[in-house]
Parts: C-alpha cells; sequence; structure tokens
C-alpha cells in the first residue's frame, strides 16, 4: 500500500516538517519509525481511509479487525486544534495506567494503538492496550509490518 492511500482524500492536515519531527523525537526521547516520519510528511495526522487491522481481539471488541481511523500527528504541544498529538503520549499513557514508553499512534474508545519502546528502542513493537479489560497485546513487530497489514474497510466491515 502506498502511504498516500491510507489518508482520507478530504484530510486537510498539512505534512509535517523535518523540524516538527524532530522536536517530536527530542521531546519523546526516542526516534520515530522512518514509515511514521514519511506518513507524517504526507500529513500530519488526522483522518485516514477507515482502515482496519485484522487481529485477535479480545471479546469486548466483537470483530476480527480494529478500525483505525485516524492517526496522531505531531505538533508542539500535547494537544493542537486538531486534537491529541503524539507529544500528549506519556501523559495520557500514565493517565489509563498504561506502561511506560508507548506513543500512541491512535486512540479508539477504550484502547490504544502504541509504538511500543520498553524492549525494542530503535524498531518499537506496535501494540494494542485495552484499558477496559488491561489487556497489553502485540499486534506486529514493527510500524512498517502493521502499515502494510492495514486494509480498507469493506461494506461487510461497517
Amino acid at each position: 500500500m502506498k502511504l498516500n492511500d491510507v489518508w482520507h482524500p478530504d484530510n486537510p492536515r498539512p505534512g509535517a516538517s523535518d523540524a516538527d519531527l524532530d522536536h517530536a523525537d527530542a521531546m519523546l526521547g526516542v526516534t520515530l519509525p522512518l514509515r511514521y516520519r514519511a506518513l507524517l510528511k504526507l500529513h500530519n495526522g488526522g483522518e485516514t481511509r477507515k482502515m482496519r487491522f485484522r487481529a485477535t481481539l479480545p471479546a469486548p471488541f466483537g470483530a476480527d479487525y480494529l478500525l483505525i481511523d485516524h492517526f496522531h500527528g505531531v505538533g508542539r504541544a500535547a494537544v493542537d486544534v486538531a486534537g491529541p498529538t503524539v507529544l500528549g503520549s506519556y501523559k495520557i499513557a500514565e493517565e489509563h495506567g498504561l506502561p511506560r514508553k508507548q506513543i500512541l499512534l491512535h486512540a479508539g474508545a477504550h484502547w490504544f494503538v502504541s509504538l511500543d519502546y520498553r524492549k525494542h528502542v530503535k524498531a518499537p513493537r506496535v501494540h494494542l492496550f485495552d484499558v477496559q479489560d488491561a489487556s497489553d497485546q502485540p499486534l506486529a513487530p514493527d510500524f512498517d509490518a502493521f502499515l502494510k497489514a492495514l486494509r480498507p474497510t469493506t461494506a461487510t466491515d461497517r
């Protein structure tokens, strides 16, 4: 899948600059994956084409996929005019009892998809955290694999 195919065609957010991405790396104390940086250079977060990620999920989800309808971008603050950014990850993770070193890519009603830097600093795994049932589930070995597994939703998915 091409990076531009992830974003909704009406996503109004401009791309992040290298300076924005470098600032996020410095503020978070991590290096964001290259493909995530490339994705944010197209649009600095915002609405996707309603992508799905197939996974074996805990019972509360009631589906065999996660709906990824947005990605958090980078900004100069934890929240910008468009909503949360990755800079707010540590605070949000702490508020919800998530492990440290999580960079939140996406937030659902009671769950988060994150880059997990606990053990894999150079190539963080992508994890799902469900705060309702306190589950911590790996989704992909890295962001590249996560991105490759995303598919547009279909009428039967909705």
